[in-house]
């Protein structure tokens, strides 16, 4: 399990992230989350949407970056997040025996331990039962995600991890995936497979489970090491 706290104190550091989560909540902005050289769970910000989207990312699936951190970025930060000084560096690829050991070693034991405290990301360990499309706010579509974690509990949440968009791009038809989309990407995935899962800033009054934040599915990792 990673933990969300971090070794950081005032003076920025150098380190080593490999991306577990990637998404892109607006065409300018992106969100990047994973774990660093020491196991712990960082969010670093700002990360424009060209960083991970773009023909020469600095974060990748599989693949660690290089990176100066400094202390949170604004008040009522959460445990994960650091601001990013300058411009990281993709380095290493990680073979996919290595990425399922940091899988196995990052994984917490349900959505509630994942969340656990004031944590924010964490990795689970999930089935998969449906993916779908559904029309939201302002008439966008949005991936939905239902998958059971350990304690046998199923969930149905927004999908917005940038492999998963980039799959299903030219899969949505009439508000709905394309079946045989739909049926090879959880064909790939059957069996177990690991979720990061994250919380937005908070949008409504504090509940008791999400502390009035939206959980997300922000990645997902096939069992043998793999990013959807």
């Amino acid at each position: 399990m990673a933990s969300g706290a971090h070794h950081l104190g005032e003076a920025p550091i150098e380190t080593s992230l490999v991306p577990l989560a990637m998404t892109l909540p607006s065409a300018s902005e992106a969100c990047v989350a994973g774990i660093d050289d020491q196991g712990a769970w960082v969010r670093p910000s700002p990360v424009p949407a060209h960083w991970i989207a773009g023909p020469r990312p600095l974060f990748a699936y599989r693949r660690a970056s290089t990176l100066r951190l400094g202390p949170p970025p604004r008040d009522g930060a959460r445990p994960e997040d650091r601001a990013l000084i300058g411009r990281p560096r993709l380095s290493r690829s990680l073979s996919l025996a290595a990425h399922r050991r940091l899988l196995d070693r990052a994984a917490d034991g349900g959505v509630d331990a994942a969340f656990a405290g004031d944590r924010s990301a964490g990795l689970i360990r999930a089935r998969l039962r449906d993916v779908y499309a559904r029309r939201h706010t302002r008439g966008r579509f949005y991936l939905r995600l239902v998958f059971d974690d350990a304690s046998g509990e199923t969930f149905d949440w927004i999908l917005p991890d940038i492999a998963a968009v980039g799959y299903f791009a030219e899969a949505v038809a009439d508000g709905a995936l394309a079946a045989d989309a739909r049926r090879c990407w959880l064909d790939a995935h059957r069996g177990e497979a690991f979720l990061a899962i994250g919380l937005t800033l908070p949008t409504r009054a504090p509940d008791r489970r999400f502390r009035g934040c939206n959980p997300l599915v922000v990645g997902v990792h096939g069992a043998a090491g793999g990013a959807a």
